[in-house]
């Protein structure tokens, strides 16, 4: 922009203006893409959820990948993908025909001093699923060893020092590709170097959405171990933390492709048939695969692009050949994007009859390789040091058959996951909160303002009748955190529960603009100490006794299901615990 007076100072979304009374009060912005709205209103639409963008993956044509940056969103007007970093405060006197974008200054600030963030001294490493199936394709171990750092997996990051760092359980290769072996079908490395960890050549931290921004530039581009299909130069990660800083709940990789010096005709093609079939290849190194088959193009003395056809095609007399009649002079790309570049076979084949070759991109843009963190696979990414406060350290729940006080209750057998805690402090005073402190709730949206959701939320207006055994409490959601979640403002509880505490027998959650939740169908809650209340009432009684019991006292079918296993692990003798209890 030469100057802000062409400026609307109008926001779109809200009609505001710096003419209307008060209005200076009221900051206005521009984003990168030049238009304007208030602070308030374009910061709701860039974190508002779902904060992820829709990439195609650059190998795979009918692949999307959700890439999670809860600082990018969609420009209200044009649509364009626009960062929070990228807003400027538009000057009051900016209709001074003296007053230039110079004048301006970012809204938010970069923060890359380490040691004031708060997961400064933390390390984050990849931690492999206690709530998986136990199938050994969903260990740890069979991802890191598949797909490599390359696709997110065994990778660790260090907050320690000054530079943050990532390390890779499987290294990446380092180095140039020597040449094609046809007969073996794989590359060959001159002197094949590995990376085992790398520093990050720019960061920053920002504390509004608890989320660390990193990249780093390979001076000489990096590839998977097992399988060097393709280079890249510069790997980008976003992270999102937890509130309580303990694990990761988003965050992706982007893996740029690195752009070779020697090879023209590098980048993405459209091929087409005579039969009008086509495709979309990836030239990188003047390597390709089409139809699970690898093939180098060469240069023949003439400058004129040839590759054989190789092993798909032995079916032939004489292996055929694929040649272009267009010269690629040295320094040259030859076609420019759009362009064709077009070839001859000297031998005919069925199927190896190959005649146009449209240009998508051109080396020096190759594209990107997405990679996002999966939480649903794994627990994220848990501190694995010991600087956390004591007071945020999960322990063990306990049993208290008399009273709701001290107890917790959870859902799928996970304390964290939106469970329930009953405390009383140190003064007598009762207390109650939700807690999403599990890795597992990485797999929910962020609040509606874009903020990763809180690690404890309290239940307000707090009643308890101890005759009725019934709770009641509000969560309190714009008024705690200043926002609403999935649009949703409060939510009302009423719980009932067994006289003996072991689980949620009835009751609601209201919500404010769609139907209420039933505990016992929609919410199946038990006691998170209920193997410990078991080695108890199993010392009188046996497991089909203490169902029946459970079923005089109105315990659902699937409450009463979720009784049942964890009555039989406790008769089993079985040492792990049913129970994840988010150590």
């Amino acid at each position: 922009l030469d100057s802000f007076s062409i400026i609307m100072t109008e926001c779109p979304i809200c009609l505001s203006s710096s003419n209307d009374q008060g209005s200076a009060e009221i900051t206005f912005v521009v984003t990168s893409c030049n238009h304007s709205f208030c602070i308030n209103c374009i910061e709701r639409a860039l974190m508002k959820p779902p904060s992820s963008t829709a990439i195609r993956d650059e190998e795979d044509d009918d692949t999307i990948h959700l890439i999670h940056d809860p600082t990018m969103g969609k420009c209200p007007m044009c649509r364009q993908n626009t960062s929070l970093f990228d807003l400027k405060s538009i000057p009051s006197d900016h209709h001074d025909s003296n007053t230039s974008s110079s004048s301006s200054s970012f809204v938010h600030e970069k923060n890359s001093d380490i040691l004031s963030w708060p997961i400064a001294g933390l390390e984050f490493k990849q931690k492999a699923s206690n709530w998986s199936s136990g199938d050994a394709n969903d260990s740890l171990g069979y991802f890191v060893e598949l797909k490599e750092a390359i696709e997110g997996y065994g990778v660790t990051f260090r907050f320690h020092d000054d530079v943050p760092e990532i390390e890779f359980e499987m290294p990446l290769t380092v180095g140039k590709i020597d040449e094609w072996d046809t007969m073996r079908q794989c590359k060959h490395f001159a002197n094949q170097i590995l990376l085992q960890k790398a520093k990050f050549d720019s960061w920053f931290y920002f504390d509004r959405t608890a989320s660390f921004h990193g990249k780093i530039s390979f001076e000489i581009p990096v590839s998977k171990r097992n399988n060097p299909k393709y280079f890249y130069d510069e790997l980008s990660v976003v992270l999102q933390f937890s509130q309580n800083k303990r694990f990761v709940r988003n965050g992706y990789f982007n893996w740029k492709l690195a752009a070779p010096q020697t090879c023209p005709l590098d980048g993405t093609w459209e091929v087409k048939w005579q039969n009008g079939n086509s495709m979309k290849i990836k030239v990188q190194d003047h390597f390709f695969l089409f139809l699970g088959q690898q093939y180098d193009i060469e240069i023949d003395d003439n400058n004129r692009p040839w590759f054989s056809w190789g092993i798909g095609a032995r079916s032939a007399r004489r292996i055929p050949k694929q040649i272009s009649n267009m010269q690629i002079l040295p320094g040259s790309i030859g076609p420019e994007v759009g362009e064709v570049l077009e070839w001859t076979v000297d031998v005919h084949v069925a199927g190896h009859d190959m005649t146009t070759w449209k240009r998508l991109t051109t080396p020096d843009n190759l594209g990107y390789k997405f990679s996002s963190l999966k939480p649903t696979a794994f627990a994220a990414y848990h501190v694995m040091n010991n600087q956390l406060n004591n007071d945020t350290r999960s322990v063990i729940p306990t049993y208290h058959g008399n009273t709701i006080w001290g107890n917790v209750f959870c859902q799928a057998f996970c304390v964290g996951l939106a469970s329930y805690h009953f405390e009383t402090d140190e003064d007598g005073n009762h207390e109650a909160y939700i807690s999403y402190e599990n890795p597992r709730t990485s797999e929910w949206p962020n609040l509606d303002n874009g903020m990763s959701i809180p690690s404890r939320v309290p239940f307000r207006n707090i009643q308890w009748n101890p005759e009725r055994r019934v709770f009641k409490g509000d969560i309190c959601w714009l008024e705690d955190q200043g926002t609403t979640w999935n649009g949703e403002s409060k939510w009302s509880y009423e719980m009932q529960f067994n006289r003996t505490f072991l689980f949620i027998v009835s009751g609601t959650c209201s919500l404010s603009d769609r139907d209420d939740h039933q505990f016992g169908r929609d919410l199946v809650y038990v006691n998170a100490a209920l193997e410990q209340a078991f080695l108890e009432f199993l010392c009188d009684c046996d497991v089909d006794q203490f169902l029946i019991e459970s079923a005089t006292q109105h315990a659902s079918t699937r409450t009463l299901q979720m009784i049942r296993a964890v009555a039989l692990s406790v008769e089993s003798n079985s040492s792990e615990s049913i129970f994840d209890f988010n150590l």
